[in-house]
């Protein structure tokens, strides 16, 4: 599958469990439906605990600061809030390129309109010591790693060895089915 192709089907995955739930902070469900359609279509891929960093594009305007998904910025999961919702942050990498179906979960706070759901190929190692890599984004939402945060929209860390997702409600079978059959239909 292309870099379009992949996104395409990402933000088909975003509206339908977005349908689903109501809400955008979804992403163990957009996360797990994803797998399970990249599974069928025999594109290899896993979910990775992540801690995402958006910073405003009007950084002028906006000094409120960057505004992140995921944990404090050691991997630990955040407590939990509204109760009974895991707040962590889960993402897919499919080969070299990462997926974020719920990137736009922050998106509804001033400064970050920019934000939605996200596609980009990894292109380089990622420079700091916990793994952050830099991306800048398009209009439609594919991104372009980039060598420092200078300029970039978003920074991802991955933390592959943590988990906390699967024994959710949101990551049960039948749950991913229903928007991966959403998504099929789209």
């Amino acid at each position: 599958m292309t870099l379009t192709d992949l996104h395409r089907l990402t933000v088909s995955v975003s509206e339908a469990a977005h349908h689903e739930t109501g809400h955008r902070a979804n992403c163990i469900l957009a996360s797990g439906a994803l797998i399970d359609i990249l599974a069928v279509r025999g594109v290899e891929a896993r979910c990775i605990r992540a801690e995402v960093v958006a910073t405003p594009r009007d950084r002028g305007q906006h000094r409120s600061g960057s505004r992140s998904l995921g944990s404090f910025g050691d991997g630990t999961r955040l407590p939990a809030a509204p109760p009974g919702m895991w707040n962590g942050h889960l993402i897919i990498v499919a080969g070299d390129v990462l997926l974020d179906p719920t990137l736009d979960n922050i998106a509804d706070e001033e400064g970050y309109e920019y934000l939605k759901p996200f596609a980009g190929p990894i292109t380089d190692t990622p420079r700091s010591p916990r793994g952050g890599m830099w991306f800048t984004l398009d209009d439609a939402g594919i991104g372009t790693q980039i060598p420092t945060w200078f300029s970039s929209d978003v920074r991802y860390n991955l933390y592959p060895d943590l988990g906390g997702w699967k024994n959710t409600g949101m990551f049960r079978k039948r749950i991913r089915a229903r928007v991966a059959a959403m998504t099929a239909a789209a």
